[in-house]
């Protein structure tokens, strides 16, 4: 096994009531927000109303990235990543279940890559480790570099009466 050192910072939220941190975690980053979710079930359950709602609060722009299907497809993972780059997003937040998670997670991969690197045949194909110098340690890049450091990303589970796993090593966008 090869040494290394896992870093992961994530912030999770489950079960009811929990949009009430969104505000606070968006307050803490100046720029606009990404809401990234699925098909539309939170918008059944009352959980795009909450989150919407306090992101209103906050002044940050919004911008929306939904449709993200299980097992989240690659043009979708880009899609994010234009819109990132292109609205100076600060915050990914990912609103749903563990596919939503995964898509906000690579998202924010392939937002930090240098326009000479390929998300999907430099690191999903090859299973290259994410540079550490892409992870955010409060708010900055952990190392100095002259890339763009990823979107930091927080999670909410709406529905998760298990709180099974939300991700696996076998987690990756397909093409």
């Amino acid at each position: 096994m090869r040494n290394f050192i896992f870093h992961n910072p994530v912030k999770i939220y489950f079960g009811e009531g929990q949009a009430v941190h969104v505000a606070e975690e968006a307050k803490s980053r100046p720029g606009a927000v990404l809401l990234v979710y699925g098909g539309g079930s939170i918008k059944r359950n009352g959980a795009y109303d909450d989150v919407t709602a306090a992101l209103r609060e906050t002044g940050n722009e919004v911008v929306e990235l939904s449709g993200v299907t299980p097992n989240p497809r690659l043009d979708k993972v880009l899609e994010g990543v234009k819109l990132v780059k292109e609205h100076g997003v600060s915050l990914i937040l990912a609103v749903g279940g563990g596919s939503v998670i995964d898509c906000a997670k690579f998202i924010s991969l392939g937002s930090g890559l240098g326009e000479d690197e390929d998300l999907w045949d430099d690191y999903v194909e090859t299973g290259k480790p994410a540079p550490e110098n892409l992870v955010p340690q409060r708010g900055r890049s952990a190392g100095c570099c002259p890339r763009r450091p990823p979107a930091p990303r927080w999670a909410t589970r709406p529905c998760s009466p298990t709180g099974r796993a939300i991700a696996s090593s076998a987690t990756r966008p397909s093409r």
